[in-house]
């Protein structure tokens, strides 16, 4: 029987976990986890994957855990404490948003890195799962941009005989109110609804991380969580050009990159600490220049893209000239 690509992936990445662990027993490994590798089967799309990984520290000395480092920006881990005593247990927990995933196989990881009398050390986790896409929820992630007059909606679209009916939404957010309307029908006949979401004028600045809770009458998909980004932006040092990136996906055909600069207002030469995308789909490099500016090369990939359309951000952490970020709204459309 001939492997699949990601088939193969998860057994290499088991045999480098093995090989890690064998070297790292031999090295007496402080941070120990029961079950590094865990596969959750089965889980339905939009549904909650939050998976439980248990630690203890079997050294004799206290540990420090300095960054958990995920694959993609649809995994969220979370670490219980930050200083491990000897013999001491904790948890690391990892959430994905199974909404922004293909339907299929799929595999995650992250990077535990800790340190132990100034010596870092790292342990890789690994969460695997096999999809189930009957309903689809556009754009899985969104940025909102309170400063902008334009239409904020979330789509949700059952592709089933016996759909599921939308009966609530809910955002914990003073200044931001949901409503749903439908059902409707898609012009491939499926039943839909659409979340809108209105900003008021006096929503105040910055930025901050909510979810949209969308509750159903259905049992395998009782609710959905959209991680929403809020963003009013106030005058920053640092502009992005363009301000947002618009593609278009062609059936056959790859997506044309596009180029953003991030520049200072100032004309102070920009550098980049580090650039996360919260959609598989997408991937970015940057490089310094013109002048003293900085570019960020923001691609998709068509076949890694869920459904028909994609609504993501690309995060710019910028450490000089000032410590600043800038947020990219990156969407894209097939034809």
């Amino acid at each position: 029987m001939r492997r699949r690509p990601l088939d193969r992936l998860w057994a290499l990445s088991a045999l480098v976990y093995l090989g890690h662990a064998i070297g790292a027993d031999c090295a007496r490994a402080d941070l120990h986890f029961e079950r590094p590798a865990v596969n959750a089967g089965v889980v339905y799309s939009g549904s909650r994957l939050l998976q439980r990984f248990p630690f203890i520290n079997r050294g004799s000395s206290s540990i420090e855990i300095t960054d958990a480092r995920a694959s993609c920006g649809c995994l969220a881990p979370r670490v219980s404490q930050r200083v491990v005593k000897a013999g001491e247990a904790g948890i690391v927990e990892l959430e994905v948003n199974t909404l922004s995933q293909p339907a299929g196989p799929n595999a995650w990881s992250v990077r535990i890195l800790y340190s132990e009398a100034g010596v870092t050390k790292e342990e890789t986790l690994f969460l695997r799962a096999q999809l189930i896409a009957e309903v689809t929820v556009q754009p899985a992630a969104m940025v909102l941009l309170a400063d902008k007059a334009a239409d904020h909606e979330v789509t949700v679209a059952d592709t089933r005989a016996k759909p599921l009916a939308v009966k609530e939404a809910r955002i914990s957010v003073p200044g931001l109110k949901p409503y749903v309307s439908g059902p409707e029908r898609d012009q491939a006949g499926h039943v839909t609804y659409r979340i809108g979401l209105v900003v008021a004028d006096d929503f105040p600045d910055g930025r901050r991380n909510e979810i949209l809770e969308v509750y159903t009458d259905d049992q395998h998909y009782p609710d959905f969580r959209v991680p929403i980004t809020l963003v009013k932006r106030s005058r920053q040092n640092l502009s992005a050009t363009p301000q947002e990136v618009s593609l278009t996906a062609v059936s056959g055909q790859p997506i044309p990159a596009r180029l953003v600069l991030i520049r200072d207002q100032r004309n102070r030469k920009v550098k980049i600490e580090r650039i996360d995308a919260d959609d598989p789909a997408i991937t970015c490099r940057w490089a310094e220049g013109p002048h003293a500016m900085a570019t960020v090369k923001i691609q998709i990939d068509h076949e890694k893209m869920s459904g028909t359309s994609l609504a993501g951000t690309v995060r710019v952490d910028v450490r000089e000239p000032v410590p600043e970020t800038v947020i990219i709204p990156v969407s894209c459309k097939a034809k």
